[in-house]
């Protein structure tokens, strides 16, 4: 099977860590009953596959995550440095956009243990280190 690792800026990924932690209005847009209300607003991350690959907070914000530089692009999928940024991310996200949530506690157990925050994708698993 293959995998693709993808890695994320460690400094970046605690900037929007500690912003989750202390924003409020956490939501995660895929818990959602038939209703249309929010189930689920535990803090916590998106990993984002659309306009590149990317790690954002779930927090309320007044801005864009790329306004307020609480955004971490994986290397080689951020559409303001590389070009390519489209074919990668379709060769590892596939051609349908979607995100992936992970909680605060999580995040930090999993991002920031080691030096180097990395997300493996296969194309049926998704698995968080560093």
């Amino acid at each position: 099977m293959n995998s693709t690792r993808l890695y994320f800026n460690r400094s970046k990924i605690q900037k929007i860590l500690a912003a989750v932690e202390s924003g409020t209005g956490h939501r995660n847009p895929f818990a959602t009953a038939l209703d249309g209300k929010e189930r689920m607003r535990e803090p916590g991350i998106l990993l984002v596959g659309d306009r590149g690959i990317y790690i954002i907070g779930n927090q309320k914000v007044s801005m864009s995550p790329e306004k307020s530089g609480l955004i971490a692009y994986a290397s080689g999928c951020d559409p303001r440095k590389n070009p390519d940024w489209s074919y990668q991310k379709d060769l590892i996200w596939g051609g349908d956009d979607g995100a992936e949530f992970l909680s605060l506690d999580e995040a930090r157990d999993f991002l920031l243990s080691g030096k180097h925050p990395f997300v493996e994708v296969t194309p049926t698993t998704l698995s968080w280190g560093s």
